[in-house]
């Protein structure tokens, strides 16, 4: 948890209250330097030069205020009035000060110019840096001549001054440089970040589409059958209504049955069609609940155990949601042999309710990547599958460990159930 004190957390927001942080940095500053540079003047100084310095405190002060809204604006009032501190008379000071307190803004200003002005400033900056710390080594040998006794080291002084001076002013410029090199990787970092949501997302769309295909051609043949039985239960029962009136009636009532069925089927598969030129796939069956068993047998002979266990009376469900089911348990199959790690177990449950079918698809692994996670996007498929029937999907870990799948597709209006006996019909 990031506290309110970090320095992430400062930074952000001194980055979007600009004013409010330039204001808070010089009020703190001018409470510490301006009534010690006001001290340091000298009540001797002549009344023009007096104002001259006391206007000068007030408009280095007073630029900070904006030093990162208006850098370059900032940099010169607060350059233009330490030059005038520089240039007043030697007697100007007391305590025999070569320059007053409120120079230390200056470095202040200069880092504001190279970090937030143009790029043509900072060599502007750092050139007037380097006048002014020549400017001030001078005025400190005519304050402290090399010949008395109050000067320390004489030469090797000012060139230890000058020295000085001088790291100041590249340390503010390299402390602005070191933060544009910052933001310009935290900059690519968020351009990195978003190219690979939006590869992401674009790898996801193209899943999408191809298993809103691969469904469509699975769904255009469960369709082609169920009018194939229509067509053939209506031929039948045309050469028989005259012979035999009660098989004439059970076959309206299997095409009744199959045609609310193929209708449903076909509802599903215009909300699936929102894509053009999608080709047909071959003629041949789709798998449907029936073939759960061999589909069980080779996931057993691929090295995974499998239990099955089913809950409920298995009734008739239409083509459209067997087909989903089997593809949701081959899926989860398939990844858990992937995923899941060796001596895993596999658990499905087929449970039948009045109005859905619940399939769940559990193991017991210690593989850490999800269906979905593969190239294949076997979770994005799943979820489109289960969409297309209006039902519910869940996946993701499980608490005591390993992963599981679970699909409720729901199964009411298709078949009717006989009162009398309790079959499904």
């Amino acid at each position: 948890m990031v506290s309110w004190t970090s320095p992430e957390r400062v930074y952000t927001w001194a980055r979007e209250h600009p004013w409010v942080a330039d204001a808070l940095l010089a009020a703190v500053l001018s409470a510490f330097l301006l009534p010690m540079s006001v001290m340091m003047i000298a009540p001797s100084v002549p009344p023009g030069w007096w104002v001259m310095l006391c206007a000068g405190l007030v408009a280095v002060h007073a630029a900070l205020f904006a030093r990162r809204v208006r850098p370059v604006a900032s940099f010169i009032v607060v350059s233009a009035a330490l030059a005038v501190q520089a240039l007043a008379p030697l007697a100007a000071y007391r305590f025999d000060s070569a320059f007053l307190a409120s120079a230390a803004a200056f470095p202040v200003a200069l880092y504001a110019l190279c970090a937030y002005g143009p790029p043509w400033c900072r060599s502007f900056g750092v050139a007037v840096g380097v006048a002014g710390s020549v400017l001030l080594t001078v005025r400190a040998v005519r304050v402290f001549p090399s010949d008395t006794a109050t000067t320390p080291g004489g030469p090797a002084a000012w060139a230890f001054l000058l020295g000085v001076l001088l790291v100041v002013v590249l340390a503010s410029w390299g402390l602005a440089r070191l933060r544009q090199i910052r933001l310009a990787y935290f900059d690519l970092l968020e351009e990195r970040a978003r190219r690979a949501e939006a590869d992401r997302e674009g790898r996801a769309r193209v899943a999408v589409v191809q298993e809103r295909a691969r469904i469509a051609r699975e769904m255009h043949d469960i369709v082609a059958h169920s009018l194939a039985v229509i067509v053939t239960q209506a031929q039948g029962g045309e050469l028989v209504a005259a012979k035999s009136p009660e098989r004439a009636a059970a076959a309206l009532g299997t095409i009744a049955t199959t045609g609310r069925l193929a209708l449903a089927d076909m509802r599903r598969l215009l909300g699936v069609l929102r894509t053009e030129g999608l080709e047909s796939s071959g003629s041949g069956p789709q798998p449907t609940l029936a073939d759960l068993p061999q589909l069980l047998d080779r996931v057993r002979a691929a090295g995974l155990t499998v239990h099955r266990a089913d809950d409920g009376i298995a009734r008739p469900v239409g083509s459209a949601v067997e087909l989903t089911a089997y593809r949701l348990v081959q899926e989860s199959l398939t990844n858990t042999l992937r995923h899941a790690g060796p001596g895993a177990r596999a658990d499905l449950c087929l449970t039948w309710n009045a109005r859905e079918l619940i399939v769940t698809v559990g193991d017991d692994g210690c593989g850490a990547v999800a269906p979905g996670d593969a190239a294949g996007h076997g979770l994005i498929g799943m979820r489109e599958r289960v969409a297309v029937l209006d039902g519910t999907l869940t996946a993701g870990p499980k608490p005591g460990g390993g992963f599981e799948v679970r699909a409720v597709l729901p199964t009411a209006d298709t078949v009717a159930v006989d009162g009398a006996n309790g079959e499904w019909r």
